[in-house]
């Protein structure tokens, strides 16, 4: 599959392959070795929090295809653009 059509290829493969992890900020802090109860865990249930997030953003991705982008392109330039 080096080379499948726009009509097989989705946003979601898109973003697996190039962006997979960016929903997760980089400023999440904490640490299990911190003795704050809140500290100590949030990391890890932030980590559950985004990768939940970020699965489902790529089941949503997963239902648009590049030939959907390209049909909603040309839409948007018949419509802007009347004959």
């Amino acid at each position: 599959m080096l080379n499948p059509g726009t009509e097989k290829v989705t946003l979601g493969d898109l973003y697996r392959l190039l962006a997979r992890g960016s929903l997760k900020p980089s400023w999440c802090s904490g640490g299990e070795e911190l003795p704050c109860e809140v500290a100590s865990n949030i990391e890890g249930i932030m980590d559950q929090i985004y990768s939940g997030g970020e699965a489902a953003l790529e089941r949503y991705l997963d239902g648009i295809t590049l030939t959907d982008v390209i049909k909603q392109i040309e839409e948007a330039g018949s419509a802007a653009n009347p004959t």
